[in-house]
């Protein structure tokens, strides 16, 4: 399996009712991916409702692909161009980790 997770932070001085819109834009558009791009096996999207100041994202994805190359179609999705292009506008800060997991035997 193949793991990405990517947080963004908007803006602090955009207005978060249109941040909220822009959120729930965002989230559905990622999440449809999965019934579009072969070899995706799981997104989940979550929005902080509280925006709080001491919050570190406003928007988390996490996706699992079956394979490297599944995610490398997500990536050149229209769909997720498109999403990216919405974030470009709201997003301020973006992290991001992907990631093989691998079969590790414990002590």
């Amino acid at each position: 399996m193949f793991r990405h997770v990517a947080l963004w932070k908007f803006d602090d001085d955009s207005d978060p009712g249109r941040d909220r819109e822009c959120a729930i834009t965002i989230k559905a558009g990622l999440e449809e991916l999965a019934y579009e791009v072969h070899g995706i096996v799981t997104v989940d999207v979550h929005i902080d409702p509280a925006r709080t100041p001491t919050g570190n994202a406003d928007l988390f994805l996490e996706a699992e692909f079956e394979n490297r190359d599944a995610y490398r179609i997500f990536l050149d999705h229209p769909r997720r161009r498109a999403v990216l292009a919405l974030l470009a506008e709201r997003a301020e800060e973006r992290l991001c980790m992907d990631f093989e997991e691998e079969d590790v035997e414990l002590l």
